[in-house]
């Protein structure tokens, strides 16, 4: 008998590396989903500002906790819900701040102390990535993942307090044709808060503006500047945000604000290109089953 001959067949498959050209069409694809969404958000926000604005809140709300659920970071989420959490005891403390007086000095606090954590965080791991990136340390990766964390709860924070703002305007007649009902003008009281200079704390600051209405100092630059409001509490006369004291907080806060505002954008356009590309493999999926 003729031995058998083994016949070993190997298949070599080469592939070309990959160039710019080959991703040129990926990227283009992007910007044309770009280009689509900011067109519809700008329409969007010059028609209907309020809608436009609840759903920038949604988008930043679901951002976090999809992405971590979706790769098991259950770490994550456990802080994202701690956070939630104390969010939702100040906006608790909105809705009831007719009944406690001294409801939006506690808010402005809060959020002067989350604003000051954050910013020292995002310019701190700012600092590590370079650091890191010329000294050609490993650690990139654990650094940007802890400033893009810093910055979504920055910007969470930042979206939270506006509303609340809008709210708590709302709610004591701030846009009102008739202005602020039940609260006559009294030079000894804070015009926010309600309670009088003399029963506030000796450290705590009072401040005149120029239209005369006199308020404690966190009470007012909590209202201008994290609420982000030109105008007086109570008469609606505009105030300039420099006539602040530019202590440390205040100057942290418009280092950081430009991108805060950059990535709540970028955040809210994410989530819409994300949904609208499963959406286009879900179509493709089901037509390849049929």
């Amino acid at each position: 008998m003729s031995a058998r001959v083994s016949i070993i067949t190997q298949v070599v498959v080469v592939k070309a590396p990959t160039t710019i050209i080959d991703v040129v069409p990926y990227v283009l694809v992007f910007l044309v989903y770009g280009l689509m969404v900011q067109v519809v958000f700008a329409l969007w926000k010059k028609f209907h500002e309020k809608s436009y604005n609840y759903f920038i809140l949604s988008a930043i709300l679901a951002c976090l906790p999809s992405i971590s659920f979706f790769f098991g970071n259950y770490a994550v989420l456990f802080l994202y819900f701690l956070f939630i959490s104390f969010m939702g005891y100040l906006v608790y403390t909105a809705l009831n701040f007719s009944q406690k007086k001294n409801g939006p000095r506690i808010i402005f606090r809060a959020f002067k102390m989350i604003f000051l954590v954050t910013n020292h965080a995002t310019v701190l791991l700012q600092f590590c990535l370079i650091v890191f990136f010329v000294t050609g340390i490993n650690r990139m990766l654990a650094i940007l993942k802890l400033m893009s964390y810093s910055i979504y709860f920055a910007v969470l924070s930042r979206e939270i307090v506006r509303n609340i703002c809008i709210f708590m305007a709302k709610t004591t007649g701030y846009y009102s044709k008739e202005g602020i009902p039940g609260k006559k003008e009294n030079s000894a009281l804070c015009m926010i808060c309600t309670l009088p200079f003399d029963q506030s704390s000796a450290l705590e600051k009072v401040f005149s503006l120029k239209c005369g209405h006199s308020y404690h100092e966190d009470c007012i630059k909590g209202w201008a500047l994290i609420g982000q409001n030109n105008c007086c509490y109570y008469c609606k006369e505009g105030i300039d945000n420099k006539v602040f004291t530019q202590d440390y907080w205040i100057k942290s806060e418009i280092f950081i604000k430009p991108m805060m505002n950059a990535m709540r954008s970028l955040i809210a356009f994410s989530i819409v290109v994300i949904g609208l590309v499963y959406l286009k493999l879900f179509v493709i999926s089901t037509n390849t089953e049929e």
